[in-house]
């Protein structure tokens, strides 16, 4: 199953509080947060049960490690910038631009953009030219 859907079923099975869809992601029956501290515990056990990475490795997993690897992931998916900010909840895109390096490809895919721009100019007055040319 996908995050998102992996999302959707935790969510489903939730009570949902805010319309504007800031509820919590993790939730009690009732609908109210979940105390930070089985949080916590929920995360070591987890994290415990990547036995595939080192110790002192797993010790340095965060939640917001967590939120930090998701926004990279998603930019270097081709998520926009301005949507990864809106979905991360940052104030200005600016503070999100920490993630723009690991899209190189976007940069490259703009300057590709603009020479399709500038070649389909450049061919339209061609065409245009040799149009006069054969009056």
């Amino acid at each position: 199953m996908t995050l998102v859907g992996e999302i959707m079923e935790l969510r489903s099975s939730q009570k949902i509080t805010r319309a504007d869809g800031t509820d919590p992601v993790f939730t009690t029956s009732n609908g109210s947060p979940v105390a930070k501290g089985i949080l916590s515990r929920m995360m070591e056990t987890a994290k415990s049960r990547c036995g595939d990475i080192r110790e002192e490795k797993r010790a340095k997993i965060t939640f917001h490690c967590l939120r930090h690897t998701a926004a990279s992931l998603m930019v270097q998916a081709g998520v926009s910038i301005f949507e990864v900010a809106k979905i991360l909840g940052h104030s200005t895109t600016a503070v999100t631009m920490r993630y723009a390096h690991f899209a190189p490809q976007a940069s490259m895919a703009a300057i590709d953009r603009l020479d399709s721009v500038i070649r389909g100019a450049t061919g339209a007055e061609e065409r245009k030219g040799r149009t006069h040319q054969v009056e």
